[in-house]
């Protein structure tokens, strides 16, 4: 009893602090115990068997990587990012709070916005890598997050949703829960604000990525960030196609399948799914961050009044020119649902450990740059 009063303490002073709200970072999500494990140096995984190998218990989840990654790359001075998950009272549970308090210089508060409940299993993740380091098959334990991450549980820190500079929503919240977020994001108590924070949707999978349509946010959001088949499973839900109309869909068609250039499919990707991301920004979504692995990552945007006044590429035939840097925007021609695709190529890793993570670090790194007062490119 006496330790919840405590939590309860702290959990008000950071929650009514005007200075340790204002301009963070709020990300709502998951905070997963991940399991991994993958074959040493030349084993290879067979079915049914085991393989000798290495396996790992380490801090995950969507949600808590991205904001553990804002706290690594945010500028001295800025304001801690704020959690808001849950876990069980369990081992796993309270590994995942004593690491998420190890990367603070205070414990005070830190751990607010991580509800922490009686009886029940920490979500976890078991993921079994390849040798190359891509994920073979996983299974995910994420059901806590969904049953506790609720719509209650979210309102009780409006005051810091209200008040963030960026708000990152996972999708391992339930489209009710999504829809309660981006309410209080944008809402708030009804009290005129000077600026509204800005709201990113982070699919986590494909099954899970239509549940901002399912819980109607997309409208409200001002950035997505899929890969290529939660793309089409977000803007195929979207338009309320089949769900197996697109299930044997590729990255690349079958002429463009030896393209030796990755700024080149990447080109070809954006022009193949333009449908896909006019769906979205059709549906009110601000930006969609298309991202494609080692061949880096697409920022497509309505185009309002004609083309964007740094155009580079073009999707439609239009004029083409590089900037230093080597990203390129690709554009459709000019019409009312025109829209602009910028194309940031992937720097080149020498030593890969492990591609798992990968997008939330991206994400990490944007909203951190976002919160800052940068802009999307």
């Amino acid at each position: 009893r006496a330790a919840a009063a405590r939590r309860r303490v702290a959990h008000l002073v950071e929650t009514t602090s005007p200075s340790s709200v204002s301009g963070a970072v709020v990300v709502v999500g998951g905070m997963v115990m991940d399991v991994r494990a993958s074959p040493f140096p030349g084993h290879s995984l067979t079915r049914g068997t085991t393989c000798p190998g290495r396996v790992r218990q380490t801090p995950g989840g969507v949600g808590r990587n991205i904001a553990e990654g804002v706290v690594h790359i945010a500028p001295p001075g800025a304001p801690h990012p704020f959690l808001i998950s849950a876990v069980g009272d369990d081992l796993a549970g309270g590994a995942l709070l004593q690491a998420w308090r190890g990367l603070f210089d205070t414990t005070s508060g830190v751990c607010a916005g991580v509800r922490v409940c009686a009886g029940e299993a920490t979500p976890t993740v078991a993921v079994v890598l390849d040798t190359s380091g891509e994920v073979s098959c996983a299974v995910a334990d994420c059901e806590l997050v969904e049953r506790m991450v609720d719509e209650a549980w979210i309102d009780s820190h409006q005051n810091r949703l209200e008040k963030a500079a960026v708000v990152v929503l996972d999708g391992n919240l339930r489209p009710s829960a999504l829809r309660a977020a981006a309410a209080a994001a944008r809402n708030g108590s009804g009290k005129k604000r000077k600026k509204t924070p800005l709201l990113w949707f982070e699919p986590v999978s494909v099954a899970k990525s239509t549940r901002a349509m399912q819980g109607g946010i997309l409208g409200v959001t001002d950035v997505v960030s899929p890969n290529l088949q939660e793309l089409i499973a977000m803007a195929s839900a979207a338009r309320g196609d089949d769900e197996h109309e697109h299930e044997n869909e590729t990255d690349l068609p079958a002429s463009s399948k030896e393209t030796p250039s990755p700024n080149a499919a990447a080109v070809e990707i954006a022009r193949c799914h333009r449908k896909d991301i006019d769906t979205l920004l059709t549906a009110g979504v601000g930006n969609v961050v298309l991202t494609l692995g080692a061949r880096g990552a697409v920022l497509c945007r309505r185009v309002i009044g004609g083309f964007p006044t740094q155009m580079r590429d073009a999707i439609g035939g239009q004029r083409q020119t590089r900037d230093a840097t080597g990203g390129q925007t690709l554009t459709r021609p000019q019409t009312q649902n025109a829209f602009s695709c910028t194309y940031v190529p992937a720097f080149p890793a020498t030593h890969v450990r492990s591609l798992v993570g990968a997008g939330d670090a991206l994400v990490a790194g944007c909203v951190v740059a976002l919160a800052s007062g940068g802009g999307m490119e």
